[in-house]
């Protein structure tokens, strides 16, 4: 296996060997003294609190390559250019297409399904390579030079479905982001939920007042436990920070208090929810139940990145902040083995590279398209204002396992 040893002096055998093989072949001069490469991250917006912290474990993580680069005695180091994508599609693209313009075609980051969505075509007709630390939309694992260090949402659903089902949900009311991530779970709870779905609501983003809305879904779900009773009745929230909002408006209704809340990956591990007064009121009244990727076995480099993660930040970092700092790392050795920064040459390497490498999230093995390998899931609720591990989703048998 190949993987990052955090230790300033790294020498790793297997890509040892490769460099020493590289630095006499004409491969090697293909790359440049300076390798730059985009890092397209939300830093404000929606989704500011992890798009802080996932650019601070990518720039953690370019320091660190370069310190390995130097023990290996390799002549280039990487750097990476940040820009803000303002947890907006649109603003994604104009990022993507100005770095574009400055000659780079690396690209780290694009965290929101959205983003790559909205850029996709201009991705394909001028041959760049993309790895998200955060996509996770089911559409867009297709055939590209777009790489998710993620599973994608065909599999977070099925663990949605059965964590409803263990809770003895039968009438899902859906409440999701207008976009292509909130979206394609919408489409994928509505196909599998074995039980009644209601629309519910879809915000439009950025949103700065979502009061109309929470009015309209506090009647939709007073008329719900008119007809089928609070028990069996349960909101499903697909979004980021948003909640937040959402649950301050929420203070002003009652119906949505007395049903249950779930939410999906990315609330499943949001710490904000335990630090809002507000907000941990409401997930421990409501039972609030959401996914959380399993990471692979702890290693040494989800140790590094938890030690660094704490210092700036005092809590545990997330799936997608550990992938964030796996992606520089996939990347940087794929360009070292393939000795090589042409896009084509990468996206045919790094599937290779992926299949040897184990990083802060465990091992990085990715599907055909592109996407990590499905892992598990925790069921997670917040007791005594504390994440919790509750069950676990088994994706081998699709059923929750206590």
């Amino acid at each position: 296996m190949i993987h990052a040893n955090m230790n300033t002096n790294i020498v790793l055998a297997a890509v040892a060997a490769c460099v020493a093989s590289l630095a006499t072949g004409a491969a090697h001069a293909e790359i440049p003294d300076e390798v730059v490469v985009g890092g397209i991250f939300d830093i404000t917006g929606s989704w500011a609190a992890e798009g802080e912290a996932s650019k601070n474990a990518a720039v953690q993580a370019v320091a660190d390559f370069n310190d390995y680069l130097d023990g290996i005695g390799a002549d280039w180091r990487m750097t990476m250019k940040v820009e803000d994508a303002q947890a907006q599609g649109s603003v994604a693209f104009d990022k993507i297409t100005a770095l574009r313009g400055t000659g780079v075609n690396l690209m780290l980051g694009m965290g929101f399904s959205s983003h790559i969505t909205v850029a996709a075509s201009y991705i394909e007709q001028n041959n760049i390579l993309v790895i998200s630390h955060a996509s996770q939309a089911l559409n867009l694992a297709t055939d590209d030079s777009v790489f998710r260090l993620v599973p994608n949402d065909g599999n977070q659903a099925f663990a949605i479905d059965a964590m409803l089902d263990d809770a003895n949900i039968e009438v899902l009311v859906l409440v999701t982001r207008a976009d292509a991530w909130g979206d394609g779970l919408r489409n994928s709870m509505t196909e599998m939920f074995n039980g009644t779905v209601v629309e519910g609501i879809r915000y439009d983003v950025p949103a700065k007042d979502l009061s109309a809305e929470v009015g309209v879904l506090d009647q939709q779900v007073g008329e719900l436990i008119d007809q089928y009773g609070a028990d069996k009745i349960g909101v499903l929230f697909v979004g980021v920070d948003e909640f937040l909002l959402m649950i301050e408006q929420m203070a002003f209704y009652e119906n949505v208090k007395d049903v249950r809340w779930f939410g999906s990956n990315t609330q499943g591990q949001n710490a904000e929810l335990t630090q809002n007064e507000s907000a941990l009121e409401f997930v421990e009244a409501t039972m609030f139940t959401a996914t959380r990727q399993q990471l692979g076995m702890t290693n040494h480099i989800t140790t590094h990145v938890d030690t660094f993660m704490d210092d700036m930040y005092g809590y545990d970092p997330t799936t997608y902040t550990y992938a964030a700092y796996d992606s520089v790392w996939l990347l940087g050795t794929a360009i070292l083995q393939a000795g090589s920064t042409d896009a084509d040459t990468l996206t045919a390497a790094i599937p290779l590279v992926a299949q040897h490498m184990i990083g802060a999230a465990g091992q990085l093995l990715l599907t055909e398209h592109g996407d990590l390998v499905p892992a598990a899931y925790d069921i997670r609720q917040i007791r005594d204002g504390e994440w919790t591990d509750i069950a676990v989703y088994d994706p081998a048998t699709r059923s929750i396992v206590r």
